[in-house]
């Protein structure tokens, strides 16, 4: 499953919640969101039974080190990492 960090933002955004406030707040301000947002938001995805079952691919995360560390934390080793400039 395509996992796309930036579908998953704009999505909390329409939908008007509380997250999705801080995003607005984040990206107008021209800054990362905070891991305290984004990393739930990855978590829950991950969780779904279509992802459970035929695997991911994640779109824009992870960014920082905390993020990798995070990952590290789930026990979530990539099986292929590419990265495009």
């Amino acid at each position: 499953m395509y996992v796309c960090t930036r579908r998953l933002l704009k999505n909390e955004i329409n939908l008007g919640t509380k997250a999705g406030k801080e995003i607005q707040k984040a990206i107008d301000a021209g800054i990362l969101v905070p891991d305290s947002i984004l990393t739930p938001l990855i978590d829950q995805r991950l969780k779904q039974t279509d992802c459970r079952m035929n695997g991911w691919i994640l779109d824009g995360y992870p960014q920082t080190v905390e993020q990798i560390n995070h990952m590290k934390e789930l026990k979530i080793k990539p099986s292929l990492v590419c990265v495009f400039e």
